[in-house]
């Protein structure tokens, strides 16, 4: 075996790796996009390709033409959560709040600058449809993002500095000083309020934890526009994140 083969082998792993990220962010890509993305050649790339669709991490689109994630990703993503106990201990707490606002509960997990959403939990007839398990959410744009910004400080906000604060709607905060207004009112409430910042029509409340060094944030997303509604709903969060945190020893919320 050649004494490369080694180093060979792992390049081939990151790169296939990844794909599934780029692919993550952008759901459709043809070969030459992602060829571009990695900086390698269409055939290397193509290699990596049917390494992971063989596993059923990437398919071809109904087209023929471009890439996208697989299905077997679903059930690797339900199992992964499945093995968070974390979550499904938060579970209890964001019923209640889930039926009483009639909105959407999500859990996160702060990983790259994004919220990753690890679970949702809907009301009977729910409103919210912008997200799913696996959705990637800005921290700038959402409750839960600004939570976990607030809880987590200049580690997470240096990751944003000299970055462009992208405009999810008219009302997202692009600006870094306003931003960091609403991370101290945040603080001083002990929960965060979005108001059409990352989708038009809905409004947001959330908070964050620290456990073993992980950031999770939890929010409730629906049509909770009126400020009356969301200071209410924000502090049974508030309250319910409390008596959570009483209970599990080594978590920690700073908001």
């Amino acid at each position: 075996m050649p004494a490369n083969s080694g180093t060979y082998e792992l390049s081939s792993v990151d790169r296939a790796l990844t794909v599934l990220s780029i692919l993550a962010v952008r759901p459709r890509m043809r070969l030459a996009e992602l060829s571009e993305k990695l900086e390698a050649n269409p055939s290397t790339v193509l290699r990596a390709l049917r390494v992971l669709e063989r596993h059923g991490l990437v398919r071809r689109s109904p087209s023929d033409m471009e890439y996208v994630l697989g299905t077997r990703l679903v059930e690797l993503g339900q199992a992964a959560v499945a093995s968070i106990d974390i979550v499904q201990a938060l579970r209890p707490l964001v019923r209640p709040l889930v039926s009483e606002f009639h909105a959407t509960a999500h859990i996160g997990m702060v990983r790259t600058g994004m919220v990753t959403i690890v679970d949702k939990v809907d009301p009977p007839a729910p409103t919210v449809g912008y997200s799913a398990v696996g959705t990637r959410m800005p921290l700038h744009a959402t409750a839960g993002g600004k939570a976990a910004l607030a809880l987590g400080g200049p580690p997470l906000l240096e990751e944003l500095a000299g970055t462009e604060l992208r405009a999810c709607t008219p009302r997202t905060l692009t600006s870094l000083d306003a931003l960091l207004v609403d991370l101290d009112a945040t603080r001083d409430r002990r929960f965060s309020v979005e108001r059409e910042e990352y989708h038009l029509g809905f409004g947001c409340v959330g908070s964050a934890m620290s456990v073993e060094g992980d950031i999770y944030t939890v929010s409730i997303s629906g049509s909770l526009l009126d400020p009356g509604t969301l200071q209410d709903c924000g502090e049974k969060l508030r309250t319910a994140v409390d008596a959570f945190l009483a209970q599990h020893v080594g978590a920690v919320s700073g908001i």
